[in-house]
């Protein structure tokens, strides 16, 4: 009798810590869980286009090639916070008319191409 009580102690407890894990992992997630801003840092590094912001144009894109700085056209986007990452699409027009799709997947701090 008193083996019994041990293992169901035992397995009661090895349950208490398994749902304690899985709760501080999903805890880092979503706390590290990359915005908006963050994924536009990520176009700068990653694609070389840069955001900046105007009171009266409201949001710039520009990309910075061999050729100079192109000013880019937001067409339209999309974001999906999930609480442990995020996926954000932009579709942008250079001013030749090419349609560029840039993709990212968030996920601890960081984004990765999708």
């Amino acid at each position: 009798m008193v083996m019994q009580h041990r293992k169901t102690r035992t397995r009661s407890r090895r349950l208490q810590i398994g749902v304690a894990v899985v709760a501080l992992v999903v805890g880092i997630l979503v706390l590290t869980n990359p915005d908006e801003k963050d994924f536009e840092a990520w176009l700068g590094s990653e694609y070389g286009i840069h955001v900046s912001y105007d009171v009266n144009d409201g949001r710039r894109f520009t990309e910075l090639t061999s050729d100079g700085e192109k000013t880019l056209q937001f067409v339209n986007g999309h974001s999906r916070k999930l609480g442990i990452l995020s996926t954000y699409r932009y579709l942008l027009k250079d001013e030749d008319g090419k349609e560029l799709q840039v993709k990212g997947t968030g996920i601890l701090n960081r984004f990765v191409n999708k």
